[in-house]
């Protein structure tokens, strides 16, 4: 069973997103589990998000000691719009709403993902105290105005050290994250954005997380990058390895820092992902240094260039 985790509160460098998977979570995250993969992602955000269903998956399996809480990373946000993002419909009006919200937030979050509150540990389902914690609470997006995004995070950070280990921020620009970053008491651990063409693959805001110390996260890294797929690097990467272009693409896509947000509902497709993935990365371990290298270098070509 291959492990993508390692400890001293850095980020796996896949971590299984839980967004659209409804009831079936529980057989997805044994899957996801049992392939190696250690990292989750959820929301308190019932739009498309199961974070009570991804809770008592985890529960199970540490129940089980299939599983160590010691050995997952699992993150969750904090949305203040019901659809995550802005355009959403708000779920406050003032600046004391926000604080109120956040407050009522973070609670339910360690409930439903270890079955206690912060301050609770009774019930044969909940986690013991040293267990509920949460790795990174991730706020799903920037707010109206700055005044407002620094109310919720302000919030978030009474949180920290726990039940909340650490703060990121989501969908975000390089230039309100540097506004943030300047603000804020807690800095930035995570920063979660799309990883796609449309924002240049994000590039200034990589940059500005690999100067700070910042943990770069991007999803949609398949979805939106179906051109990548049929680029030289990507082709080379899975003939010589036989791994299908998905997991060429995401491991090249990893090697550069981008610690990767896999979403699937395919039991065998998370499996076989995965044993992929871990292909790969032996194979990088095992002096495929130099040729990697050339690999990755002839990818951000054709990211950033349009080059072949």
């Amino acid at each position: 069973m291959a492990n993508f985790h390692t400890r001293e509160n850095k980020p796996p460098a896949i971590i299984y997103g839980t967004a659209w998977q409804g009831p079936e979570m529980k057989p997805l995250v044994c899957s996801a589990i049992s392939a190696g993969i250690n990292g989750f992602d959820t929301a308190e955000q019932q739009k498309n998000y199961s974070q009570g269903l991804l809770g008592d998956a985890l529960r199970l399996h540490i129940g089980n000691s299939l599983v160590s809480r010691h050995d997952l990373w699992v993150q969750t946000k904090f949305s203040p719009y019901d659809n995550g993002l802005c355009k959403g419909t708000r779920t406050y009006e003032t600046l004391e709403d926000i604080a109120t919200h956040v407050h009522h937030s973070v609670p339910l979050c360690v409930s439903e993902l270890w079955g206690s509150s912060p301050s609770s540990q009774k019930g044969s389902s909940s986690a013991s105290a040293s267990e509920t914690y949460i790795d990174c609470l991730i706020l799903h997006s920037v707010l109206q105005t700055l005044t407002e995004t620094l109310a919720a995070w302000s919030a978030m950070e009474s949180f920290v050290p726990h039940p909340v280990r650490a703060l990121g921020i989501s969908n975000i620009s390089y230039a309100r994250l540097r506004t943030l970053y300047d603000a804020v008491a807690i800095k930035p651990h995570v920063v979660q954005n799309a990883f796609c063409p449309d924002n240049g693959f994000d590039i200034e805001v990589r940059t500005f997380c690999q100067e700070k110390g910042i943990f770069y996260q991007g999803f949609f890294i398949v979805k939106r990058n179906k051109s990548l797929l049929k680029s030289t690097a990507v082709q080379e990467v899975a003939n010589t390895l036989c791994v299908d272009l998905e997991p060429a693409l995401m491991s090249l896509i990893e090697s550069m820092g981008v610690s990767i947000i896999f979403g699937s509902s395919n039991e065998e497709h998370i499996k076989h992902n995965s044993e992929a993935l871990a292909r790969v990365k032996a194979y990088r371990g095992d002096g495929g240094h130099e040729w990697w290298g050339r690999m990755t270098e002839s990818l951000k070509q054709t990211m950033y260039n349009g080059a072949n």
